[in-house]
């Protein structure tokens, strides 16, 4: 199962952009939006860097485990984004 294993690896301190969309990802799209939440975490720790799309699953995760404030800003974050790239 690659989730475990990107789990494992990332348990043992190895920080990757990629391996964290990969986890954030699965388990947002699995409904498991508190580790969702952490992993997304982990990515925006590193950098903000992102496609606009991981602003708005951060801010749904955030949101469906009451984090409010924090899925506001992602939204916020989000928004910007698909204006400039609207444009």
């Amino acid at each position: 199962d690659a989730l475990k294993t990107y789990e494992r690896v990332a348990e043992k301190g190895y920080k990757s952009i990629d391996i964290f969309k990969k986890l954030g990802n699965s388990y947002y799209y699995n409904s498991e939006l508190d580790n969702a939440v952490k992993w997304y975490g982990q990515l925006f720790a590193l950098t903000q860097d992102v496609e606009p799309e991981y602003f708005y699953r951060y801010a749904q995760s955030l949101r469906a485990i009451g984090q409010n404030d924090k899925a506001d800003l992602m939204l916020k974050k989000f928004n910007l984004l698909t204006e400039v790239n609207d444009r």
